[in-house]
């Protein structure tokens, strides 16, 4: 049996998606943290991925929230 692990963007209408290494399901779950290291935004708190390009809106409307 094989098992494809894709991350998808959590950002409205964003179809970006990331297929993280299948050697199991640990690491798989580490590679998914570690994906903030490609430019992800992983919000764990609210358990959403953004990809690259939508994390840097995120990231810029909350600073404007912040202001």
């Amino acid at each position: 049996m094989s098992v494809q692990v894709v991350v998808r963007c959590d950002g409205h209408g964003c179809r970006g998606w990331f297929e993280l290494n299948n050697n199991g399901s640990s690491d798989a779950e580490v590679e998914h943290h570690n994906l903030a290291e490609n430019g992800w935004l992983i919000d764990l708190d609210n358990g959403f991925d953004y990809c690259p390009t939508c994390a840097k809106k995120i990231k810029e409307e909350e600073e404007q929230g912040n202001d």
